[in-house]
């Protein structure tokens, strides 16, 4: 018995998740839940992901930001019944934001899915924002390194994506001139 319960490890909820349900997703990696036992409604940041901005205030919407956004709008429905995991370290930010991992029910896999890893497989966010809670970085660099090889969404274009997020003028530059994005890093020598 034992044996499967290991073998199904990432389809069964981590055992101090805490219920929750979605009120509403406001960014790719940002979404409002209501605890389930105290009826408080929070601001879950989702831990070790970064997705385009599409809501900061004066900033035009990054490219994909739009896509990530309605991925979690299209995943993540008010009501749905998800759980949060929280890592060791701080359980909120400075803006009194949760900072987690979040489990949902994948129908299509009938079973619980993290989202986090999802964003990042699916090209929708890079592995980033990551401070001192780092439980799950080596599987998320697996799920980057997936939709990078595969060019998933916001690894499409060449240059967009960077150590530090997003590079929006290498994204428009590299739309307008297609044949040059390849040429950048060819000629270095060593």
């Amino acid at each position: 018995h034992n044996k499967q319960e290991t073998y199904n490890a990432n389809t069964n909820l981590p055992k101090d998740a805490v219920k929750a349900s979605i009120e509403r997703v406001v960014d790719g990696d940002t979404m409002k839940l209501k605890i389930d036992k105290t009826k408080e409604v929070i601001t879950l940041r989702l831990l070790l992901v970064d997705t385009p901005e599409s809501v900061k205030k004066g900033v035009e919407p990054q490219p994909y930001s739009v896509e990530a956004s309605n991925f979690s709008k299209n995943t993540l429905k008010a009501n749905d019944i998800v759980y949060i995991e929280y890592d060791n370290g701080d359980k909120t930010d400075k803006y009194n934001r949760h900072l987690g991992y979040l489990w949902y029910y994948s129908k299509e896999n009938s079973s619980w899915q993290m989202f986090n890893e999802k964003l990042i497989s699916e090209g929708y966010a890079r592995v980033g924002y990551v401070y001192s809670q780092k439980r799950y970085l080596d599987e998320f660099y697996k799920a980057q390194d997936y939709a990078k090889s595969n060019k998933l969404n916001i690894w499409s274009v060449d240059g967009y994506v960077t150590d530090k997020g997003y590079d929006v003028d290498a994204y428009n530059s590299s739309k307008n001139n297609p044949s040059t994005s390849l040429n950048k890093t060819s000629s270095s020598s060593s």
